[in-house]
């Protein structure tokens, strides 16, 4: 969508216009334009964004106001609750259908699978996981609950990070929207660099590699072991340029505009070990798991077993998390 020429107007006509109004009004015009590129791809994605964003604002301030903590745990869990089955009713429900038609199959039942989603919203991984993150802070204790809801859905429906993150925490970007953003020359030219250098991986590396590794892949029994060889090992670099090529257009784009977004990348392939590669891949991601699941599971305090049980779930729902399909939980427990 960067590359798109639509984008480059709607980008160019709303930095212009952004520093032009300045003050109280730059805000009005960035939530705008997040909505005019949400709605782009479908009306229906930018409702549901929205909906969920609102949700999530007054479910925290419902939490916020609570003074038993009984009261206030409920509620808390009932938000989490029903932001994981919004991901699950629009993400997993085809998933979960043909898995109950397989197995009543074993039994002799022809079930062809009743429980279908009804689409897979853009970006919906990513904004309700910063809608999780959210209220797991705002119950935690380590963020105030957001009184100004069109801060809020700018936080949630931000144009630079809305497809594919980075997932930035509450407590890093709400404190940005307080501040008035002024012209400076060189954060502007550093960040269009930022994005002209995402540009060249995406363009140079990741686009010129991709067709021709498909077409190995769709046809692996024609294939030399030479070329499957070669494909294997250039993979993980077109599928990093991609990557990584998106994560500096985002971040370089919001630099732009004076917002700082989350690093998504280090230098992954100098990485010695495994959980060294983790640390410098999808970052944000990463982060995400590990403070609000495995460090409430317990983390490596409990002993190995416990440490094990608690890798084992954060990398299932890491695979899960990639995609609706045993292959990814698989590739999930293989690095757990």
């Amino acid at each position: 969508m960067f590359l798109s020429l639509p984008f480059v107007i709607l980008f160019t006509c709303c930095l212009i216009l952004y520093y032009t109004v300045k003050g109280c009004y730059q805000k009005p015009v960035l939530l705008l334009t997040s909505c005019i590129f949400v709605g782009y791809f479908n009306i229906a994605y930018l409702l549901i964004a929205a909906l969920i964003a609102a949700i999530t604002f007054y479910w925290g301030r419902w939490i916020g106001i609570q003074e038993q903590e009984n009261k206030r745990r409920r509620i808390f869990i009932g938000g989490i609750v029903f932001l994981v089955l919004f991901l699950v009713a629009f993400k997993y429900l085809n998933f979960i259908g043909e898995n109950i038609a397989v197995l009543l199959g074993w039994f002799g039942v022809d079930w062809k699978g009743a429980i279908t989603s009804i689409f897979f919203p853009l970006g919906i991984s990513f904004y309700t996981f910063q809608a999780l993150g959210y209220l797991i802070d705002v119950y935690w204790e380590e963020e105030e609950p957001e009184r100004s809801l069109p801060d809020f859905m700018l936080y949630m429906l931000f144009f630079m990070k809305f497809l594919s993150g980075p997932i930035e925490r509450a407590f890093d970007m709400l404190p940005q929207l307080k501040i008035e953003k002024r012209f400076d020359y060189d954060t502007v030219t550093y960040g269009l660099k930022l994005m002209l250098i995402g540009l060249m991986k995406k363009v140079l590396i990741a686009d010129r590699l991709a067709p021709h590794l498909d077409s190995i892949f769709a046809s692996v029994q024609d294939a030399s072991g030479a070329q499957l060889l070669l494909a294997g090992l250039l993979y993980p670099i077109e599928l990093y340029a991609d990557f990584s090529g998106y994560t500096d257009m985002a971040i370089g784009g919001a630099m732009m505009f004076g917002y700082r977004l989350s690093p998504n990348f280090n230098r992954p392939f100098v990485a010695k070990t495994i959980t060294d590669f983790w640390r410098r891949w999808h970052m944000s991601l990463t982060s995400w798991f590990r403070e609000y699941l495995y460090i409430p599971l317990g983390g490596s305090r409990g002993g190995t077993v416990r440490t094990l049980r608690n890798i084992l779930i954060v990398w299932f729902c890491t695979g899960f998390w990639h995609g609706a399909s045993w292959n990814f939980v698989l590739w999930g427990l293989y690095f757990a």
